[in-house]
């Protein structure tokens, strides 16, 4: 056996390729390869448009039975998405992620398949009308994610643990959502040991019930989200303010407010600012959380004290905060009797309104001069939730051209990512000159600006890598 010194790979530098999430915000995927080992960060689904959409069934950028194991920064879906299509091509290692996680992990990753299903039957009936052959397949079953699940090995924060040859890593609280952390790791190579932290989606102050960022530590180089790295959220109690204006007009004017959320992280903190509403003397009427997802991450959040503010829980009486009457519609018959409501709040997936059944709620109201719309999350390039942030007058939604009447408000104040302070509240510890910083997870006017700052403010070498781009450490 050759040694070390004359073996190539041996003495090959830390490569860190980045697979998704790159110019862009989702995909969210990065493989980690040393001289002994192949480690993959996220494994997400590409959202947004057909362009976007089409990165998901194009084959994997290395061979899934190669790597060592994969680690899980969270359950949303653009970070988790494609691990059972990874599983199905090949995957034998193990995948690890915080406990709440990997139960986020198992409603989301069994939903997604659910919706893989239906959508390849329901191309394939529209090829069978037109004469044609049903060649859809599902980019991933039930049965795949169902496999994939067993591979889920859930760790606790703040301790080290060793994934592959020469890899150890730990899981810190990264307050975005339940169960999200950062991941650092550290890695012994021929030149010394390693440090690589990946942010995560971070969090920030000031959130209803998820506790806020760990600070980030020194590494060697740091890949961090920039969502929002060009601005600054709006007030909170600004913000606060404007719900509670727009749930005040929709009681006087008897109209609905549909309020597309992600089942994950966004329904659970609207549910407990409406609480409090509540609790100040608004009147609320009727609230529903349309979607049986949600109502399952509730259950899991009302579980999950570890990663939840004390305090929330604690003027709740112990409990989630969520309005008295609140209503779970779990069955597609209590959805659609929504349709024929005039004075309720509905809280519906998807967060981007490209499906689920929020898109049936828009087709119902949108045209409704009584209606509201209130957008309350990130909308990617392409989807419909864009649209109607950047004012189209019409909209497609399940075959049909909807006009858009109702009012569309568009709320920053409750996103679950840091802001641009947020961003640099959380490096400041880890930041010195010359400091290694790869931006991902941002569009490029997002990168750009953050990128600046960090440079010119901070004097850090950053870099915002494209889709493909291998960075050496």
């Amino acid at each position: 056996m050759a040694s070390p010194a004359a073996d190539p790979a041996a003495n090959r530098s830390v490569q860190l390729r980045f697979l998704g999430a790159s110019q862009g915000v989702t995909g969210s995927s990065f493989l980690l390869e040393t001289a002994s080992a192949r480690v993959l960060i996220d494994c997400g689904l590409f959202q947004g448009g057909p362009l976007e959409r089409a990165h998901n069934s194009l084959p994997f950028d290395f061979d899934p039975r190669r790597l060592d194991a994969v680690l899980l920064t969270h359950a949303h879906i653009d970070h988790c998405g494609r691990l059972p299509l990874l599983h199905k091509r090949g995957l034998r290692a193990a995948i690890h992620a915080t406990e709440a996680s990997c139960q986020l992990a198992r409603i989301m990753l069994l939903d997604s398949a659910k919706i893989q299903q239906s959508d390849a039957a329901y191309r394939n009936k529209r090829l069978l009308r037109r004469g044609r052959q049903a060649l859809i397949e599902p980019l991933y079953t039930s049965e795949d994610a169902e496999a994939c699940l067993a591979r889920f090995e859930p760790q606790g924060l703040a301790r080290w643990f060793s994934v592959a040859p020469g890899v150890q890593a730990r899981f810190r609280l990264a307050g975005h959502i339940l169960g999200a952390a950062q991941v650092d790791l550290k890695l012994e190579t021929p030149a010394g040991e390693r440090r690589v932290l990946f942010s995560g989606d971070l969090g920030r102050d000031g959130m209803p019930l998820i506790a806020e960022p760990q600070p980030a530590e020194p590494a060697d180089l740091i890949v961090m989200e920039a969502t929002y790295g060009d601005r600054r959220h709006p007030d909170p109690a600004a913000t606060l303010a404007e719900l509670a204006e727009i749930v005040a007009f929709a009681e006087r004017e008897h109209g609905n407010v549909l309020i597309p959320v992600f089942a994950v992280g966004r329904a659970q903190a609207m549910l407990a600012h409406l609480a409090h509403f509540e609790s100040q003397g608004a009147r609320l009427g009727r609230v529903v959380l349309d979607s049986p997802m949600a109502a399952d991450v509730t259950e899991l959040y009302r579980r999950s004290a570890d990663f939840l503010k004390p305090e929330a829980l604690a003027q709740a009486g112990g409990r989630l905060p969520a309005p008295s009457r609140l209503e779970f519609a779990r069955e597609p018959e209590q959805s659609m009797a929504l349709n024929r409501e005039q004075n309720a709040i509905i809280l519906a997936a998807s967060g981007m309104c490209d499906a689920g059944r929020i898109q049936h709620h828009l087709k119902h109201n949108l045209w409704r001069p009584e209606a509201q719309v209130v957008i309350v999350g990130y909308q990617a390039e392409g989807s419909i939730g864009r649209q109607l942030i950047e004012r189209a007058r019409a909209v497609r939604l399940l075959g049909e051209r909807i006009a858009v009447r109702a009012q569309i408000h568009v709320l920053n104040g409750f996103s679950a990512h840091g802001d641009q302070q947020d961003l640099l509240e959380w490096l400041a510890p880890a930041l010195r000159p010359g400091q290694r910083i790869a931006l991902v997870h941002g569009e490029p006017p997002a990168l750009e600006a953050f990128g600046r700052v960090l440079a010119e403010r901070h004097g850090a070498a950053v870099h915002a890598p494209a889709l493909g781009e291998t960075l050496e450490i």
